[in-house]
């Protein structure tokens, strides 16, 4: 049996050591990738726990509008129930994987997980908050016009009030 060369047998061993290495390499590379993932998990579930007592305060001061007759809102109603509901569907199912995640317990598995799953997450957070960002815009447009109908009705008061006060002073010069 003929030996190898000594050129064979060093490419021999740095073929393993290079193999070593980048096994070493993308071990230490998924270690460092989900190192944060327990505080991250824990983060985003705090944030949409916010976000669910956010929604859950705004829909009930919508649903107490109903019981108010708002010129302003009517036309606004069905857009911002609908924002909200999608809002709060979108934070249920987030709140649902981030949580199923959360469950799973310390270890590997779960850092494993949240490694499949971080980029869904996120891209869940960015849903989020552009539905937030759809439900501000539809706010602002309601308030501004909110503000346009409380500016006529204080400009149809002053008005009324100077009437009020011309009829009052011809009504005493009448009297003298």
């Amino acid at each position: 049996m003929e030996s190898d060369s000594p050129l064979s047998t060093t490419a021999n061993i740095t073929g393993i050591l290079t193999f070593a290495y980048a096994i070493l390499a993308s071990c230490l590379l998924f270690l460092a990738s989900v190192r944060t993932a327990d505080s991250e998990m824990q983060h985003l579930l705090s944030q949409t726990r916010q976000t669910s007592r956010h929604i859950e305060t705004l829909s009930n001061y919508f649903q107490d509008q109903d019981l108010v007759a708002d010129i302003d809102l009517a036309p606004m109603r069905g857009p911002i129930k609908a924002a909200l509901r999608d809002w709060r569907k979108t934070n249920q199912a987030l709140t649902a994987q981030i949580a199923k995640l959360n469950d799973m317990g310390p270890g590997i598995r779960r850092r494993v997980a949240w490694w499949y799953w971080q980029n869904d997450i996120l891209a869940g957070m960015a849903k989020l908050r552009s539905e937030k960002d759809d439900f501000s815009a539809l706010l602002l447009t309601y308030l501004s016009r909110k503000i346009i109908t409380q500016e006529h009705h204080l400009w149809r008061l002053e008005r009324l009030v100077q009437v009020t006060d011309e009829q009052r002073d011809t009504d005493r010069e009448g009297k003298s």
